[in-house]
């Protein structure tokens, strides 16, 4: 589990309050963790928030002007971090 969504700090949750990506990160995560404890199976919450995430980082991502955010950054970390705590897709996700 990422463990700035477990242990953040106090100044992460003020990013969290105003960056869409960096919020639906972090609710896809937590949903994603509850859904995965309990044998959830893409769970209507869990689906939506990654979709989020997902939308508003590709949207950031496809800005021509290539400058990025901390927020943007943090966001797409978070994403990353959790393929890397499973292998299987993680090796799915680099192809």
């Amino acid at each position: 589990m990422n463990s700035v969504a477990v242990n953040a700090e106090r100044d992460f949750f003020s990013f969290v309050k105003v960056d869409p990506a960096l919020f639906h990160s972090i609710l896809y995560l937590v949903a994603l963790h509850f859904d995965l404890s309990y044998g959830v199976q893409d769970s209507a919450v869990c689906l939506y928030h990654g979709g989020e995430a997902f939308r508003i980082i590709n949207e950031r991502l496809a800005d021509i002007n290539g400058v990025f955010s901390d927020q943007t950054i943090g966001a797409v970390a978070m994403l990353v971090n959790k393929e890397v705590d499973n292998p299987d897709n993680f090796l799915i996700t680099l192809t």
